[in-house]
C-alpha cells in the first residue's frame, strides 16, 4: 500500500522516471485511402504524421515511399524513426503504400495481367496528388514537397520527379516538388539492369526486374524498360537530388554519378557515400545508430530546397577595371578575386571564352589587350550552379614607343 501511495504522489507532483521515453513529436492519422478502383484497398493507403507544434504558414512535406524490390515491403516498415526526425524538424511526414507485383517465387509471377510497371509509379503519383489536394488540413504546404524513397521506392520517386507525365496526370505541377532524397535507389537505369545482354545485369536480380518491368518479350512490344528508367528523363530543369549510396557498391555509385551529371549537380555535393549496406541505409535512418551523417544531411537538404536557403550568390572583384600593358607585350598578369555570399561556396570561373575551372579567392590570369569578362558562378547546397556574376575589365596599351 505504501508503494502505491508513493507512486500516486510522484504522479501528482509531476515526477517522471529518468528512463521514461520522450513523447513522440507527431500526431498520426493512419490508413487514409488515396485512390479508388482499380486500386488495392489495402495497399493504396497512406499515413500522415503531423508535427505537434505546427509552424505558421504551413510546414513543408516529406512523401516517403518504401522499397522492397517492387514486390514486397510496407509503408509502416522502418518508418517511425524517419517520421520522428522529420516531424521534430518541422515537416509533415507522409508514408505512402502502393500496389506490389507478385512475389518472385509465386506461380503467377511473370504471368500477363500482373501488377507491374507503370502501376507502381501511377499509384505513388496518385498519393502525391492526394497530398497536393489535402495536406493543408494537416498543416502542410502543398507547394513545398520533397519526395524520398529507398531502393525500389527510390526508383519510383526518381521517375516521378524526372518524367513529369505521372504527376501531371495526378494534378501535381512540376514546381511543387522541391527535391528528391534517394536512399540507395535501385534502378536509375532499368534497361541496363534488365536487358539480358547488359553487363550490369545479374542472374540473382533478374526475376525481380522481369517481374516488375516485363520480360524481354513483354518489353519488345511496350518498351517498359526504357520508360521506367529515370536516367532517360533526368535534366537540369528537374528538382535537385541527394543521393545516399554505399561506398562498397560501385554500380550504385556509377548510376548516381550519371544521374547527378544529367541533373547538372556537382557530384561531390549531390552524392553522400556511406559505410553501410543497402539495408542499413534504410534501417538506421533517423536512429541513434546512424553515425554516417545521412540523416542530418537529408534534413539539411530538405531544409535548403524548401526554404530557399540553398541560394548562394557569386561575387567578383578587382582593384581596378582598367589595366595597362606595354606596346610590345602580348599579355600581362591580372589578379581577379572570386567569392560568394554566404562565404565558403565552391565556385566556377570562366575568363572570356576560355575553359571553366574551379576557383576561389585571388586568381592570376594572363590577358592580352582588349575588353574582357570574368564570369563567376557559385555552387549551391545541392550542387547546382547559380547565375553568373560578371566582372568586366579592359587591358589597354600604354602610349609611347
Amino acid at each position: 500500500m505504501r508503494f502505491t501511495v508513493a507512486l500516486v504522489l510522484l504522479a501528482c507532483l509531476g515526477a517522471v522516471p529518468a528512463s521514461a521515453p520522450a513523447a513522440v513529436p507527431y500526431r498520426i492519422t493512419p490508413d487514409i485511402r488515396y485512390a479508388g478502383p482499380p486500386s488495392d484497398p489495402v495497399r493504396n493507403r497512406l499515413d500522415v504524421y503531423t508535427p505537434r507544434h505546427d509552424r505558421d504558414g504551413g510546414s513543408p512535406v516529406i512523401v516517403w515511399v518504401h522499397g522492397g524490390g517492387w514486390y514486397q515491403g510496407s509503408r509502416t516498415s522502418a518508418v517511425l524513426e524517419k517520421a520522428e526526425r522529420f516531424t521534430r524538424s518541422g515537416y509533415v511526414f507522409v508514408s505512402a503504400g502502393y500496389r506490389l507485383s507478385p512475389r518472385v517465387t509465386d506461380p503467377d509471377s511473370l504471368v500477363s495481367g500482373r501488377v507491374m510497371f507503370p502501376d507502381q509509379p501511377r499509384d505513388v503519383a496518385e498519393a502525391v496528388g492526394w497530398v497536393s489536394r489535402n495536406i493543408r488540413r494537416f498543416g502542410g504546404d502543398p507547394a513545398e514537397l520533397v519526395l524520398m524513397g529507398h531502393s525500389a521506392g527510390g526508383q519510383i520517386v526518381s521517375l516521378l520527379a524526372t518524367d513529369q507525365r505521372f504527376l501531371a496526370r495526378a494534378g501535381v505541377s512540376k514546381s511543387q516538388v522541391r527535391g528528391v532524397i534517394s536512399l540507395d535507389t535501385v534502378g536509375f537505369d532499368i534497361a541496363a539492369l534488365t536487358d539480358p545482354a547488359s553487363p550490369f545485369r545479374s542472374e540473382e536480380s533478374k526475376p525481380a526486374y522481369w517481374n516488375a518491368f516485363g520480360t524481354p518479350d513483354e518489353n519488345a512490344t511496350l518498351d517498359r524498360w526504357k520508360r521506367a528508367s529515370p536516367l532517360e528523363y533526368a535534366g537540369p530543369n528537374d528538382p535537385p537530388f541527394l543521393f545516399v549510396v554505399p561506398r562498397s557498391v560501385a554500380l550504385r555509385q556509377r548510376e548516381s554519378r550519371m544521374m547527378a551529371r544529367r541533373l547538372e549537380q556537382r557530384v561531390g555535393h549531390a552524392i553522400l557515400p556511406v559505410a553501410k549496406t543497402h539495408r542499413e541505409i534504410n534501417r538506421e535512418f533517423g536512429t541513434a545508430a546512424d553515425q554516417s551523417g545521412e540523416t542530418a544531411r537529408a534534413i539539411a537538404f530538405a531544409h535548403a530546397v524548401t526554404t530557399g536557403e540553398r541560394t548562394v550568390r557569386a561575387v567578383a572583384g578587382a582593384r581596378t577595371r582598367s589595366f595597362a600593358i606595354s606596346r610590345k607585350a602580348r599579355s600581362r598578369p591580372v589578379v581577379l578575386a572570386a567569392g560568394s555570399r554566404p562565404v565558403g561556396a565552391r565556385l566556377r570561373c570562366r575568363l572570356d571564352l576560355g575553359p571553366a575551372h574551379d576557383c576561389r579567392g585571388r586568381n592570376l590570369y594572363r590577358v592580352g589587350p582588349g575588353a574582357h569578362v570574368l564570369r563567376v558562378r557559385a555552387y549551391d547546397f545541392t550542387g547546382r550552379l547559380g547565375p553568373a556574376e560578371r566582372l568586366r575589365f579592359t587591358v589597354s596599351r600604354r602610349p609611347g614607343p
